[in-house]
């Protein structure tokens, strides 16, 4: 099963976003030891928009989402041992307003809908209600979530749900991690019935869960 290291970060606040962006794909240039680097079949930097249509939960106080897929499960503690890394930890803090492994979480990849990687990202981060077991969040979420996406959304290129597995930082306490591929900003406004609908489902807790419209900046594909 693949493993995906996803992370939720804010920018330092004395960046402007573009500023931001600009020195955040520069740290991406320091590159990661051969050995972890070998445990990546992808790796997407994607930047939060501002001008995101009116969906539920839509919320622009994040700028940047880091997608990367895993080979393994199993490469998740060297990943995060990584993280730890001194050098690594002093460059983050010039340009985010925490070292990410304060906001980074672990999961299990699933595709449901597999295609190419578009320039805009739909990335849905869901809790479940508090009566709802991790199990049966899984089970609804593929089930109920995937009916959806194969039935009503027929502009959607890609689709990925990446399940949390390991304990998440404080506040970062979600339950799943969807990525849904659009070609374009139209598309998603298009498809916004839909969306909407994805989040309004009955096992998600719609007072914790929100969701990110972003741009692919940069990205290794598999």
């Amino acid at each position: 099963m693949n493993g995906k290291w996803v992370y939720l970060g804010q920018r330092n606040p004395r960046l402007s976003r573009a500023q931001f962006v600009e020195r955040w794909l520069k740290h991406r240039k320091m590159g990661a030891p051969p050995a972890m680097g070998a445990e990546f079949l992808s790796a997407d930097s994607c930047a939060v928009r501002e001008d995101a249509p009116a969906l539920v939960g839509i919320s622009d106080e994040y700028d940047a989402v880091g997608l990367f897929a895993l080979r393994d499960i199993c490469a998740i503690p060297l990943v995060a041992g990584f993280l730890k890394q001194d050098y690594i930890q002093a460059d983050e803090k010039r340009f985010f307003n925490a070292t990410s492994d304060s906001f980074s979480m672990f999961c299990a990849e699933n595709i449901l809908r597999d295609g190419v990687e578009t320039k805009t990202v739909l990335i849905q981060f869901l809790r479940r209600r508090a009566n709802v077991g991790a199990s049966a969040f899984r089970s609804e979420w593929e089930e109920g979530h995937g009916a959806v996406v194969r039935d009503g959304l027929p502009a959607l290129r890609r689709y990925i749900q990446n399940i949390v597995i390991a304990p998440p930082p404080p506040g970062f306490g979600y339950d799943g991690i969807a990525e849904l591929w659009f070609d374009d900003v139209q598309s998603v406004a298009e498809s916004s019935t839909a969306l909407n609908g994805l989040m309004a489902a009955e096992f998600v807790d719609p007072k914790t869960s929100f969701c990110v419209l972003t741009d692919l900046v940069i990205g290794r594909p598999r």
